[in-house]
């Protein structure tokens, strides 16, 4: 997967792109977190669960490097 996919991705699980601007591109609380690992789960399977990283990330670049160094995007 790549970046631009996984900003779609977190788009599409935050409700899309808004007036304001696109999820992706804004700091994440706590739910929107839970929204993001859960829509990763359903798309990248069982993995994901075993990242304790994803326990907590505030926004894009945090999330992209868990997941660079985890291996699900280039």
């Amino acid at each position: 997967m790549s970046s631009a996919e996984l900003k779609s991705l977190i788009d599409e699980a935050l409700g899309g792109v808004q007036p304001d601007g696109a999820p992706s591109d804004r700091l994440w609380d706590s739910l929107d977190q839970l929204e993001i690992t859960t829509h990763l789960h359903d798309h990248l399977g069982d993995g994901v669960s075993d990242i304790d990283a994803l326990a907590s990330f505030k926004d894009f670049d945090e999330l992209a490097g868990i997941l660079r160094t985890e291996g699900f995007i280039e």
